[in-house]
């Protein structure tokens, strides 16, 4: 038995023509809308923080959403019914289905035990044969069968792992294992002839290491007497030479120590004169005076006390000249920061002015532009404002003071208005 609820498609059409003129009525049509995006739907700011732009959007959003505001209020209102239809449906539905469930439901509880006791016994069979495999595979493992292409293979024999595993155990203790015994028996047997033939072979290599290190030893301790007589000999010839070799480093010691002092006191006095040490001439200078690390090592003391007296002079001549030009250049350097801060603050104070310029004709524009934008009754009452904003000027004669008064009435009458 079935039942199949059909919907007539008049009815569909009826309900389409229902919202439609719902809609018309609200003056929300595709012309209204495709007006709405023909007027804001390409705005976009000109940059990110263009604040004029931005109010002019979130204005722009307002009128759009006040259309979307009154469509939705419409087909709240028009679903509502259709909305109360439907909970009734569900309703209906879980009752029915509720009364079906109480013989479904022990029907389904029956089905389950059968199919979950199938997938134990079959889960059961699947355990014991992988433990049964297992146990199988450590056994040949045990014989040192290797696993190799799919197959456990011993010597000559060799069984696919697919054999071994779907074997029942009949086949299994009656055929397989025995092969692989048979042939375990087999290595071993030669195993063990091979390993008796190692231990011969190793007794008799162990007897003739053991004279050769007889001999060996023999030779080692004749040697050793051998190199104690020599060590003896070279220890006193080391001592002879560690002794002259002494008084030779005493005595080139006393002499660099003696070359150590004087150049010390040379380099002490060409950096008192304000030499410095250049490691790319390897010489002591001063501008174009020079003294090379050579001359401190090899001149005589004749020639060196010379060497003093006529550099000393020529380095103060040049510091006394550079002590003039430093203060000249100290002196230029100042008047330089003087006319650079006045010259700063010049640009400064123009630069205001400018960007005072600049906001008061930002925000007459703006003024102009909210003003231009301003319904009739913004634009009345703004030139209002600024009528009784004007600032009244004071007369000596009464002439204008009675003008100024007659003024103040306008002025009162057309607030008035």
């Amino acid at each position: 038995m079935s039942t199949e609820i059909l919907t007539p498609e008049v009815e569909v059409l009826d309900l389409d023509n229902t919202i439609n003129q719902s809609l018309v009525k609200a003056n929300i049509t595709d012309a209204v809308i495709g007006k709405l995006k023909e007027q804001y739907g390409g705005m976009k700011l000109s940059s990110i923080d263009n604040k004029q732009e931005y109010l002019e959007i979130v204005q722009a959003k307002k009128e759009v959403r006040k259309i979307g505001i009154l469509v939705e209020k419409i087909t709240k209102s028009g679903r509502e019914d259709a909305i109360a239809i439907q909970k009734k449906w569900l309703t209906k539905e879980k009752e029915i289905l509720g009364k079906i469930a109480e013989v479904q439901d022990p029907l389904d509880a029956e089905i389950k035990k059968y199919e979950d006791e199938v997938a134990r016994k079959e889960k059961e069979e699947q355990e014991r044969k992988e433990r049964e495999y297992m146990a199988r595979q450590t056994t040949l493992l045990k014989m040192e069968a290797k696993y190799e292409n799919d197959s456990f293979t011993l010597g000559g024999v060799s069984y696919e792992i697919n054999n071994i595993k779907e074997a029942d155990n009949e086949i299994w203790e009656e055929t397989i294992l025995p092969k692989y015994k048979r042939e375990f028996e087999k290595i071993e047997t030669v195993r063990a002839e091979q390993e008796k033939e190692k231990e011969a072979a190793a007794a008799k290599l162990k007897a003739e290491q053991e004279e050769l290190e007889r001999k060996q030893k023999e030779f080692d301790e004749k040697q050793k007497q051998f190199e104690l007589q020599q060590a003896e000999l070279q220890r006193k010839q080391n001592e002879a030479d560690r002794l002259e070799r002494e008084q030779k480093e005493k005595e080139a010691a006393t002499i660099r120590e003696k070359q150590d002092a004087q150049n010390k006191a040379r380099m002490q006095e060409v950096l008192g004169l304000g030499l410095t040490y250049s490691g790319q001439h390897k010489s002591f200078v001063y501008e174009d005076v020079n003294v090379a690390e050579t001359d401190i090592v090899t001149l005589t003391a004749d020639e060196w006390t010379a060497l003093i007296d006529k550099i000393t002079p020529a380095i103060k001549d040049r510091k006394d000249a550079a002590a003039k030009a430093a203060e000249s250049k100290r002196q230029a350097d100042i008047e330089e920061a003087k006319q650079l801060e006045i010259k700063q603050e010049q640009e400064r104070k123009a630069e205001e002015e400018r960007q005072a310029k600049i906001k008061a004709q930002q925000e007459e524009e703006r003024k102009q532009e909210e003003l231009a934008k301003a319904s009739d009754k913004e634009k009345w009452n703004l030139y209002v404002q600024q009528l009784v904003a004007i600032k009244q000027p004071s007369f000596t004669s009464n002439i204008y003071k009675g003008k100024l008064a007659q003024a103040k009435e306008k002025i009162e009458e057309i607030q008035a208005l």
